[in-house]
């Protein structure tokens, strides 16, 4: 519970920081969820991809243009 009221707080002061908020690694749901449900800008991590090569990325992302 200490932790879930830790990372409210830290996502509102960067919030009136005028910045945006990126979460590293949620495992489940449930966290994904309540990183949404507590304004986090972007999430990054296993659960949407493993780590890529530089190469490859840059191959994913000329795809996407």
């Amino acid at each position: 519970m200490i932790i879930i009221m830790i990372i409210g707080e830290i996502t509102s002061i960067v919030h009136n920081l005028n910045l945006c908020v990126t979460a590293e690694g949620p495992k489940i749901q449930e966290q994904l969820s309540f990183l949404v449900e507590n304004a986090c800008n972007s999430v990054q991590g296993y659960m949407f991809s493993q780590m890529i090569n530089l190469n490859h990325f840059s191959k994913r992302l000329n795809k996407q243009r």
